[in-house]
């Protein structure tokens, strides 16, 4: 990297340390990233059996990526089930409802 890049506030990549390396990825920021409120209405299953009332654990998947969220159901839920995420109680959990086929 060199002094200019880094007193400009530049990002300094690529080989000749002026930032060509990175544009492209700095270009790519059209989409906006996910968030937990994407969760609310997809679809996981329960890796850990959630009891009544208690918290277990589901893996759903955001943005393409497999993603362990604690869970929280009013009905027990096995291991292994298929459920909806009904809301979002903070940035590790969410609320839960066995799915009904």
């Amino acid at each position: 990297m060199t002094v200019w890049a880094r007193k400009k506030g530049r990002p300094a990549c690529g080989r000749d340390g002026q930032g060509g390396g990175c544009r492209a990825l700095m270009r790519d920021g059209a989409t906006p990233a996910p968030r937990g409120e994407d969760l609310t209405g997809t679809s996981g299953s329960v890796v850990t059996a959630i009891p009544a009332g208690g918290y277990g654990e589901v893996l759903v998947y955001l943005a393409g990526q497999p993603v362990k969220y604690a869970a929280k159901s009013a009905a027990p839920v096995a291991r292994g089930a298929e459920v909806w995420v009904e809301s979002v109680l903070s940035p590790t959990s969410v609320a839960v409802r066995p799915v009904e086929r």
